[in-house]
């Protein structure tokens, strides 16, 4: 059913975003839903990030993760999905204390840019000194953490709307008269 976009009427999969997310990529675990339902959001459409995921995904687009960053964005194709990934980037990338990561995510979970601007400067320093990147290329991710702020899920609350649409899907293809 997921594979075809065939998700009228399901939790959180019912717009026609999220169910060619679906058809174009694929639903081969139950992450894929959890990554969807995160990425369709105002944040990471702005940005694309779908569109990412799935190339990567099906292997039509060809990337390569840093060590430092390996561990953080493996599971989603080196695609930034969830809040908790911004904030472990913000602290093994650019050296923010945890505990302002933490105010980072709040600020981005409230749409308040203005919560978690004054640590950019921080994050190019000390993620250029990290990573060995030029500024242009962390300037890239830095304006992918930004897009966040237009609204972007954690991973439990994107779990937790997937295990509901995987239910709906299950009473839809099962039971579709009730």
């Amino acid at each position: 059913m997921a594979d075809k976009g065939d998700l009228k009427g399901i939790f959180q999969f019912d717009k026609e975003t999220v169910r060619a997310m679906c058809r174009m990529g694929g639903v081969t675990r139950f992450e894929d839903l959890v990554a969807y339902t995160s990425l369709n959001r105002p944040g990471p459409l702005g940005m694309k990030m779908q569109e990412r995921y799935i190339q990567r995904k099906r292997g039509r687009e060809q990337y390569s993760l840093h060590p430092l960053v390996f561990p953080i964005l493996d599971k989603t194709y080196g695609v930034l999905t969830y809040q908790e990934q911004i904030m472990r980037i913000l602290n093994v990338v650019g050296e923010i204390p945890l505990k302002d990561c933490e105010a980072v995510r709040k600020a981005i979970s409230a749409k308040k840019i203005e919560g978690f601007i004054k640590y950019k400067e921080m994050f190019l320093a000390n993620g250029q000194r990290n990573l060995q990147v030029k500024e242009e290329d962390l300037l890239s991710l830095w304006n992918q953490i930004e897009a966040f702020a237009e609204y972007g899920f954690n991973k439990s609350h994107a779990a937790a709307y997937a295990l509901l649409a995987y239910y709906t899907a299950y009473l839809k293809a099962h039971f579709p008269a009730e």
